[in-house]
Formats: structure tokens, C-alpha cells, sequence
């Protein structure tokens, strides 16, 4: 073969060769099927903007293991390991929180102690977080059955949810009647096998197949600089806000859908693990003077991602809304008999434990982390599953 033809051939051939490659790509990814929470083996160091989160220490670093779970590597022969996921919106996903200060690591640190682990019966404890900020609880039920065929077996499912739906319905401007749509998948995960390909350079699959491979063989993490600017800037919104709202809207369909959801949820849970328990959500209380505090910038009438909000809803109001669902929570999880904890008795008052709204401060994690682990150990002696117990018994009264 001449030169000419050898070059002819190339141009020829490389082309085919790129879209079969492609293409085989693409039948990998889907055919696997799987959906992650977050991308594996992802590190990111967020380096805070210090205007922004004052009140927190400057790096939070952000690893996700082989899992999509925020949190350790799974330990290998995890046959007598005990394995817990965590589920829940902003406030279990705890973004500008150090990896070891968020609260499902905390409770992973304290189910590993010697003398817990032999309570459990476990050589070893894991704690997988799949928060994800601005989940409703139906988003939530849709990560759990998307994630589950991935699990061999899990021992206990911890869900945090309620925050979530009333900062989102806000944010639609609250409306009376919601409309039914499927979850979006690429706000749920950031790797998913339904997401469409395409022939431009970001949306190959080929491009995918290099982020996963770049992702396991990078040493350094990402470094976020300014992390949290965002927050400010919704802060100094707020502060110039033409109009503070402070008449509760209707929650009748919020609440109505967030019972479906819910239910739904801890069914799927129920099914999936031996263990399941609720934690109530948790956010800022007896703070009167919340509106005027510098920290505050939840409960936005708008959704400040996209839009120029003008209008914010008063802690107030956000208080009674979050109240109901917590109402709701607790009521639907005495029905159908899941053991639930409720922290805030144990948070101090105002922003004690907190660093805005219902984002909890590395004080805060302490504090529902180690309730978490202790429902946890709870349960496995024994206290949680016995059918003797009666909705309204002091079985729940008991993790209060």
C-alpha cells in the first residue's frame, strides 16, 4: 500500500472506528444501568467565602466513594460489616460542612466505637450519605428505588426529609394545586444511564467513560474556591427585599402530596432494610427576631437559582409550615410503626446550632448524629421491633 493510500485509509477508517467506540460506550452505560447521587470518586475541597458562612470553618471538604455516596470507602468484606444509607435534602447533604463534620459522619464515627460495634454485631459500620439539596421527599423516594438494585444489603435507611418540600413549594409560588411531573433525573443524580447522548464533545459517551476513569485516578482534589457566595448574595437580597410576606399561604397541597410521598418512601425503606428511622426535620426556633438576623436568607418567594426575587416569605410563616410537616412526619411514622427522633429538643435556641435557617453548624451534627447512632443501637437491642409496642406508646417517646 502507498503512503497515499496508508493516509486515505486512516481517514477513512479512524472516523468508523471513533463511532463504534462510541457507540459500544453507549450500550455500556446504559446497559449498566446504574444511578449515582453523586459522581464516584468525586473530591472537591470547598474553600468558603468567609463573608458568606462566617460562622464556619474555612475548608469543607466533599469526598464521595465508589458508591456515589458522600462519605468513606465501603470497607471490603462488609459480609459482617453493618451498612446504613442516609437520605434527606440540604441539611443531610451538609455542602459547606468538613467531611467529618456532617452529621451521618458523625454517626458513622460513633456506631464504629469497640463497644457499639459489638452491640451491633458488626465488625465494622458504615454510614453512606445521599442527601441532596432542595429534595422534596418524593425526589427522595425516587433516589432509593433508583439506587437499591446497587445494594446487596442493607441493614438500616435513615431519612430526613419535610425542609425540602416547604423551601421548594415557596419557591413555586406556593400554589394551591401542584402538577404532576416526573422528578427531573439530572438534578437527583449526577451520573444516571437515561441521560441522551449526543454528537457534540460533552455529550459523548466516550467523554463520560474519561470523567469516570479521570475521577479514580486523580490524586488531587478539586479545589472550589469562594464556595458559598451564592448564600451572600441571597443574604443581601433578602436585605433589600421590597416585601417580607408574612401571611400563610394554603398548605393544603403541599402537605396532601408530601403525605403521599412520604408513605410511599417509608414503605420502600421498610422493604429494603430491617431498619428504618425517621428524623424529624430541624430548623430555627424561638428566634423572634430570625427576619432581622444577618444569617437569614431561606424561604425565598421565587426560585433564586434562575429568578430576581424580590419577595421573601417571614420565619414565621416558614415556622408554621415546617411545624405541620413535622406534625405530619410524626404521625405517619407512629401509623406505620417506624421509629422516629426529634432533635430539636436538644438544639438550643436561635442560631446556637445552626449557621442560617435549617442548615445545621458542626455542633448541631454532633448533636443529631450521635441521636442518630443511638437510635440505631436502640433498635438493634431490641427496643424497636417488638410488635407489642402501640402507636403512642412511649416507644417513640423514648428517642424524642
Amino acid at each position: 500500500m502507498t503512503p497515499w493510500e496508508t493516509i486515505l485509509a486512516a481517514a477513512v477508517l479512524a472516523p468508523a472506528a471513533a463511532a463504534i467506540s462510541e457507540l459500544a460506550a453507549r450500550a455500556w452505560i446504559r446497559r449498566r444501568g446504574r444511578y449515582f447521587v453523586w459522581a464516584p470518586h468525586r473530591r472537591t475541597h470547598h474553600r468558603l467565602d468567609e463573608a458568606a458562612l462566617p460562622t464556619l470553618p474555612p475548608l469543607a471538604r466533599f469526598e464521595v466513594n465508589g458508591d456515589g455516596e458522600r462519605g468513606d470507602p465501603v470497607p471490603k468484606g462488609l459480609a459482617d460489616g453493618y451498612r446504613v444509607i442516609v437520605l434527606g435534602a440540604s441539611s443531610t447533604e451538609c455542602r459547606y460542612l468538613d467531611q467529618d463534620s456532617a452529621w451521618p459522619a458523625v454517626a458513622q464515627g460513633f456506631l464504629a466505637q469497640p463497644r457499639n460495634l459489638a452491640l451491633l454485631r458488626a465488625g465494622s459500620a458504615h454510614v453512606g450519605n445521599l442527601g441532596r439539596s432542595l429534595a422534596t421527599c418524593e425526589h427522595l423516594d425516587c433516589i432509593l428505588e433508583k439506587v437499591l438494585p446497587r445494594y446487596e444489603r442493607l441493614d438500616a435507611v435513615v431519612v430526613m426529609t419535610g425542609a425540602g418540600d416547604v423551601v421548594r413549594w415557596l419557591s413555586e409560588g406556593a400554589p394551591a394545586a401542584i402538577e404532576d411531573r416526573p422528578p427531573d433525573l439530572d438534578e437527583l443524580f449526577d451520573e444516571h444511564p437515561k441521560r441522551p447522548f449526543g454528537w457534540r464533545p460533552g455529550d459523548l459517551a466516550l467523554r463520560r467513560v474519561a470523567s469516570m476513569l479521570h475521577r479514580r485516578l486523580r490524586r488531587a482534589p478539586e479545589e472550589h474556591l469562594g464556595a458559598g457566595r451564592g448564600i451572600g448574595r441571597a443574604r443581601a437580597l433578602r436585605a433589600r427585599a421590597s416585601e417580607i410576606i408574612d401571611a400563610t399561604p394554603d398548605p393544603q397541597a403541599m402537605l396532601e402530596r408530601f403525605e403521599a410521598s412520604f408513605r410511599r418512601l417509608l414503605r420502600r425503606a421498610q422493604l429494603a432494610a430491617r431498619t428504618t428511622v425517621v428524623v424529624r426535620p430541624c430548623w430555627v426556633r424561638h428566634a423572634p427576631d430570625v427576619d432581622r438576623n444577618d444569617l437569614g436568607w431561606m424561604f425565598a418567594a421565587g426560585d433564586l437559582r434562575t429568578a430576581d426575587v424580590r419577595a421573601w416569605y417571614s420565619h414565621r410563616v416558614a415556622d408554621r409550615l415546617l411545624l405541620e410537616v413535622d406534625r405530619r412526619i410524626a404521625a405517619i411514622a407512629r401509623e406505620m410503626d417506624v421509629p422516629e427522633i426529634d432533635p430539636k429538643p436538644q438544639l438550643g435556641p436561635g442560631f446556637e446550632h445552626f449557621y442560617d435557617e435549617t442548615h445545621l453548624s458542626p455542633a448541631g451534627c454532633r448533636i443529631v448524629g450521635e441521636a442518630v447512632a443511638q437510635a440505631i443501637l436502640r433498635e438493634r437491642q431490641g427496643r424497636f421491633v417488638s410488635p407489642a409496642f402501640a402507636p403512642g406508646s412511649d416507644r417513640h417517646a423514648d428517642v424524642a
